[in-house]
């Protein structure tokens, strides 16, 4: 069976009507940091939303700090410094083999 968006992670394999289409479902954990809730899934951006309303704000590369085009859906948090670390897998791009991580404070600001 084949599906207007191809294969599993495979954007080559997308049909050309839906090529450059954000499809990402963020469905994999959901974290609250620097006062929004971040929606997660290993192969695409956090995506942000409002706490308050629930509102999605969109893909979040945390004010232009976050290089890597994927974001692991189980960043760790700090309980004592209030910051994470996080890693991100083919960082670079589709089927790169580059590791990226990164740590951040408690505002968000990056560390590492």
């Amino acid at each position: 069976m084949t599906t207007i968006f191809g294969k599993y992670r495979n954007r080559y394999t997308d049909y050309v009507r839906v090529r450059h289409k954000i499809h990402f479902t963020a469905n994999t954990d959901v974290i609250y940091f620097g006062k929004q809730i971040l929606a997660l899934k290993e192969d695409s951006l956090p995506y942000a939303a409002n706490p308050d309303t629930l509102e999605t704000k969109g893909a979040h590369d945390f004010p232009g700090q976050y290089s890597a085009l994927t974001f692991t859906a189980h960043p760790k948090l700090d309980p004592h410094t209030g910051g994470f670390i996080t890693m991100s897998y083919e960082a670079q791009g589709d089927m790169t083999t580059d590791v990226a991580y990164f740590l951040f404070d408690r505002n968000g600001k990056k560390l590492v």
